[in-house]
């Protein structure tokens, strides 16, 4: 397998996103390409090692109040990776990174389309 580097990207330009996508007409499988997503607080990348984008994933920050208790979670979005890369763990790379700067940032939950990741279960 080729050397892949997690980045931290300052916003996700549509460059990036053609990168990722690679002309897959529709990359979230038919689904989440009608959804309007929220914009994310953190985006990540996932370079190849001639400097490819071939991942990405972001996070954005909320806090939620239950009953009379408030607390900081993290959404979990927009985690893809290239049709070509798939099938190496590397959205699984991408999320295992997701959650710790998560954790540092202070969220205490982590949401995810299917929940599959819970910070403090």
């Amino acid at each position: 397998m080729e050397l892949v580097r997690v980045v931290e990207l300052e916003r996700v330009t549509n460059e990036d996103w053609q990168q990722v996508i690679a002309g897959e007409p529709e990359p979230w499988g038919g689904v989440g390409e009608a959804l309007r997503w929220r914009a994310k607080t953190h985006n990540l990348g996932l370079r190849d090692d001639a400097g490819k984008l071939v991942g990405r994933a972001g996070l954005v920050l909320a806090e939620v109040r239950v009953a009379d208790a408030s607390l900081q979670v993290v959404g979990i979005g927009g985690v893809i990776v290239t049709r070509a890369a798939r099938g190496r763990g590397l959205a699984r790379v991408l999320t295992e990174r997701v959650l710790q700067i998560a954790s540092e940032l202070g969220a205490e939950r982590a949401i995810n389309y299917r929940s599959e990741n819970v910070l403090g279960a």
